[in-house]
């Protein structure tokens, strides 16, 4: 559906694509591994870092919202398997390493905080208010930069107003600067043109994109250089290639796999990601892109209690696995679990030492795949006030001179609900966009509009007049 206004600026919807390589660290090459350590060298072809949340609790808090927490590392190069990092009873959630790998970030939900502990487990530093998102190092100057959410909202998944970044390891330094009011004076406000969920951002490797929902279960790519973002699906826990692929993925809703997007191409495919053994089709969570684009991981199975949905109730069982795809990103060709212990562990992130591991021949890009032609819609994009066409296609205007995105997110009501290809399905209800109306009316009054829209009957229908738009005036 399209409102159509005469005298708007023409709108640009391309998105140009151009991820940066990745920085390496340096050579760290250490003693030879043990047992389990060559099992994950094995998989990942270089050293390996993974931290995790486990929850020493009743093994539920797999969104990580209690203190019976700990944050638990494994080193690969390190005698002893895994040991504690932090065991302080706090919050501690969504933990992530930073490029060189010598320090974890982790958030206190309670506090609106955020943290780093290094590596040893002996220093910890207050990194200020808000919930860390992402850490990126900048490839041209060696600024390595700190996203982070503030304002969070009280109600549904944990989402927050406004994005923000500070510089958290300068060029040439060692360690995160602990949070100050010279630090303060360095933020930059990100994005606040709609709510962002916590799980699961990440940035390209140039910085220009990143993966984010806006807020769940609406996700796709930010576009930080045109101040937009490209809504591609609708789901939970995506996730950006570290790479220069163009690689989007969300998990689907039966918690089983990921749908990859190669962004700008129209590409599209489905990979399974509960495939690890042991866990025998059951639900996966916390699926998360490592620094080294063929290193993945997920926790499960989850599979206490009966039904469907099994997350919220946890369990011991869950463990952190690592899978490695294939080099053309469609499958999981191995994996390895990393934890064998009596507690749960959520929310695992993966650092590989990329400086020293081997270099893959191919990309997606020389692999002579098939991309499929693009179908554009609508075909004159210029002059919109309200454009929707789907719950994963088009379904905002853009103003390239203002940078000022409008999204619109029209809901079901009463018993519609969107139907397999994404459309409104409007069988004994309707869908509403509350916010439409103040969106509309953003760039000056309308004298008059035109609505074009397709509607598909879906059965038989009532006699008499009926109505399928409605616009109210306050």
């Amino acid at each position: 559906m399209v409102i159509t206004w005469s005298g708007w600026s023409r709108l640009v919807f391309v998105l140009f694509i151009s991820l940066g390589a990745m920085g390496c660290v340096g050579e760290r090459l250490g003693p030879a591994p043990t047992t389990l350590g060559q099992e994950i060298e094995r998989l990942t072809e270089a050293p390996t870092r993974v931290v995790w949340v486990q929850d020493i609790g009743d093994s539920r808090d797999f969104l990580a919202h209690g203190t019976d927490l700990r944050v638990m590392g494994l080193d690969s190069r390190e005698e002893g398997g895994a040991r504690v990092l932090l065991d302080t009873p706090r919050s501690k959630a969504k933990p992530m390493f930073t490029a060189s790998g010598d320090w974890v970030v982790f958030s206190d939900r309670n506090e609106q905080r955020m943290y780093a502990i290094h590596w040893d487990g002996q220093r910890i530093l207050d990194l200020g208010p808000g919930f860390a998102m992402a850490t990126w190092k900048d490839p041209d100057t060696g600024t390595e930069w700190l996203y982070f959410a503030r304002e969070p909202r009280e109600h549904g998944m944990p989402t927050h107003n406004s994005l923000w970044r500070y510089p958290l390891i300068d060029p040439g330094e060692q360690e995160p600067r602990e949070y100050s009011s010279a630090v303060e004076a360095r933020e930059e406000l990100v994005w606040d043109q709609t709510p962002v969920s916590e799980d699961s951002f990440q940035i390209s490797a140039d910085g220009r994109f990143a993966s984010a929902a806006f807020p769940w279960p609406h996700v796709g790519v930010l576009d930080f250089e045109t101040g937009r973002w490209d809504r591609l699906a609708r789901g939970c826990w995506v996730a950006m290639s570290p790479d220069n692929e163009n690689l989007f993925w969300v998990f689907d809703s039966p918690h089983r796999n990921v749908s990859m997007f190669q962004h700008g191409s129209g590409e599209q495919w489905v990979v399974n990601v509960n495939n690890a053994p042991g866990v025998d089709d059951h639900e996966v969570y916390h699926p998360r892109w490592s620094n080294h684009p063929d290193i993945v991981t997920v926790t499960g199975p989850y599979r206490e209690g009966g039904g469907a949905r099994r997350i919220t109730r946890g369990g011991k069982a869950v463990k952190v696995h690592l899978g490695r795809l294939n080099e053309a990103r469609t499958e999981v060709i191995d994996w390895v679990v990393v934890t064998d212990d009596t507690h749960a562990d959520f929310y695992p992130d993966v650092w590989v030492q990329t400086s020293a591991a081997p270099r893959r021949a191919e990309t997606r890009a020389s692999m002579d795949v098939a991309v499929p032609e693009i179908t554009t819609w609508p075909i004159a994009a210029d002059e919109l006030r309200y454009v929707w066409e789907s719950a994963i296609g088009l379904s905002e205007t853009f103003d390239p001179e203002s940078r000022t995105q409008r999204l619109f997110q029209p809901e079901p009501q009463l018993r519609a609900r969107f139907d397999r290809h994404h459309g409104m399905l409007l069988d004994g209800g309707f869908f509403r966009d509350d916010n439409a109306g103040d969106r509309i009316a953003e760039p000056g009054p309308i004298d008059a509009f035109t609505i074009e829209l397709m509607v598909v009957p879906t059965g038989p229908q009532p006699d008499g007049e009926t109505w399928v738009f409605a616009a109210q005036r306050d």
